[in-house]
């Protein structure tokens, strides 16, 4: 007898790296940050500004000043006072003065908003455009996105990505007393994306336009010369932040790396990253631009002892438009880095879908317990900002997948599974397993029309889906976009037509009319829900027999419950040797 334990030895990690390794394989909508040594849901995001008042145009930028956080469009800069939590569902349009917007930051006590060209000042009440050329700094090239970061070793500087150059201006707004002006040119190819600020250096990550290596370049925000350069193992480093002084990378590659003064080691990667699979928006245009850019350069923050990065790495379109993931479990959305275990786990996502068309940046309210405010772009016409939700009656899904359990011997049988949990009135706590690798599983990307909230009809091939069903396999259906994204049900009934589909499962999914994105993959669900009246323990019949056994739990509740305070999965030995 032999029996798993989640946490193990006090540890709970995601390490993303095959299906054997960590105690969670995988992740959607958990959260494993606000108490590490334990599971819980995680709060769902509240959309607190929609495409209707963003006026058909993308969050380019948040940032925070004053009292005030800002969120930046193309031509609109919005603003929602601080003061209370309730604020942020309040937004007002502070001034339509930008053009071509692309970047937030503040110096000398002003609002910088830089544009695709030049750069303007905003003090909360005069708007004075194109303050960066009045300076004597060069125009931008309008073909690159521009970011910009304010140095602060020695005199106050203001940095601006522009292409293969970064521009330092140091002086005042309105004068040119006491001005300076500084460009660095990085190598021929080498196009800055992101940059951060150390103590006394300024880090420069870059994508390359040819098929090479690009490197991020150690500046000290004055001279016309960079100090060093790093190799960053990737064609693209797509977003930085610093951790203790030394900075972090994400690339196109999914993995996450710190600096070690001689170099940037892999702490964590994304779980595709291992796979032959690559993001199609990974170029140096499209990185170099934000088009569809799979991070958004300030789509990496640090809070404590995490960091959350907004990610949307995706397949080509689908014939509907539609952004696919690149792995089962990699869905698109905010994700957590551990900076202690190094456990990357899904936090969550917009409207619970796993797919988007752009990602955008975001901002951490500090004074707020550290609240996180995020954009995204689900369509081409959809853009919206969201927050965490503070609501404590709004009720959310998600579910974790723990790792393949081998047998230690021919066969076990995976006997049971208990789970011990805090709960509230309405949580459950669903049990699924699968011990066989199914050949072409998971069917992914298929088009769903609800027929009945429990049936939807599909001109996609489900033809091995009905022979298993036939069979006396009833395989899981998750909604990964579109009506009732989120949900994982059973399958109870398929009929086959001349040339659709119907299939009916056995929970309320969907909306009659409206159309969803489906995963169907081989889960089996155990006979048991645990609730509230379980006295926060457990038992989950059996995982059936097998050379492997692997276990997913499907969470529902609200304000971050149920919470998990420990997995036990106990197997037998079957067969031996």
């Amino acid at each position: 007898m032999a029996t798993s334990r989640i946490p193990n030895q006090g540890r709970i990690r995601q390490l993303n790296v095959d299906d054997t390794s960590g105690e969670i394989w995988a992740t959607k909508n958990i959260d494993l940050r606000t108490n590490p040594s334990k599971i819980k849901l995680a709060r769902p995001m509240k959309q607190v500004m929609d495409n209707t008042a963003l006026d058909d145009d993308p969050v380019e930028a948040i940032e925070l000043y004053g009292d005030s956080a800002f969120a930046l469009t193309n031509t609109n800069l919005y603003q929602s006072n601080l003061t209370s939590l309730n604020d942020l569902e309040t937004w007002v349009n502070a001034t339509t003065s930008p053009n071509n917007a692309e970047d937030l930051n503040v110096f000398r006590g002003q609002l910088i908003v830089v544009d695709n060209t030049s750069a303007d000042a905003w003090d909360g009440s005069t708007y004075t455009t194109n303050w960066w050329t009045d300076r004597g700094n060069p125009l931008l090239d309008s073909s690159f996105r521009h970011i910009s970061e304010v140095v602060k070793i020695g005199a106050e500087t203001i940095a601006i990505t522009d292409g293969s150059q970064v521009h330092g201006y140091t002086g005042l707004i309105g004068s040119d007393t006491g001005k300076v002006n500084v460009t660095l040119d990085l190598p021929a190819g080498a196009i800055a994306t992101c940059l951060k600020v150390g103590i006394r250096r300024v880090f420069i990550g870059t994508s390359t336009e040819s098929t090479g290596e690009a490197f991020v370049y150690d500046w000290d925000g004055a001279s016309t010369n960079y100090t060093q350069s790093f190799p960053s193992g990737a064609q693209a480093v797509l977003a930085m932040e610093m951790i203790d002084n030394a900075p972090m990378i994400i690339t196109e590659r999914g993995e996450i790396k710190i600096f070690n003064n001689a170099g940037f080691t892999k702490v964590a990667q994304l779980p595709f990253s291992d796979k032959f699979v690559y993001d199609t928006n990974i170029s140096a245009g499209n990185v170099a631009t934000g088009i569809n850019a799979p991070v958004h350069p300030k789509g990496m923050k640090r809070s404590g002892d995490n960091v959350y990065i907004n990610v949307n790495f995706q397949t080509d379109l689908g014939a509907d438009g539609t952004a696919y993931t690149l792995d089962e479990r990699s869905p698109n959305g905010l994700w957590v880095l551990n900076l202690k275990t190094y456990s990357l786990s899904h936090l969550c996502s917009p409207d619970n879908e796993i797919g988007f068309k752009q990602v955008s940046p975001i901002q951490i309210l500090q004074n707020f317990n550290s609240r996180i405010l995020m954009a995204t772009r689900q369509s081409d016409n959809e853009f919206s900002l969201w927050a965490e939700q503070e609501d404590p009656t709004v009720a959310n899904e998600g579910y974790l997948i723990t790792p393949q359990i081998n047998s230690n011997t021919v066969k076990d049988v995976y006997k049971e599974i208990v789970a011990q949990a805090f709960m509230d009135t309405g949580d459950t706590l669903e049990v699924k397993y699968r011990n066989e690798s199914v050949p072409n599983y998971p069917l992914t990307n298929i088009d769903g029309a609800w027929a009945k909230t429990n049936q939807f009809n599909t001109t996609d091939d489900l033809s091995e889906v009905y022979s298993r069903f036939v069979s006396g396999e009833r395989d899981e259906m998750e909604v990964l976009i579109g009506s009732g994204a989120g949900k994982s049900v059973q399958i109870v009934s398929i009929e086959q037509g001349t040339s659709t589909y119907s299939v009916t499962v056995d929970q309320e999914c969907g909306i009659i009319g409206e159309t969803s994105i489906i995963r169907i993959d081989n889960w089996k669900k155990i006979d048991k829900t645990m609730t509230i009246d379980d006295k926060e323990i457990a038992r989950f019949g059996t995982g059936g027999t097998g050379s492997w056994g692997q276990f997913k739990l499907i969470i529902k509740g609200k304000k971050g419950l149920p919470e998990i305070r420990q997995i036990l999965i106990k197997t037998n030995a079957k067969e031996e040797l």
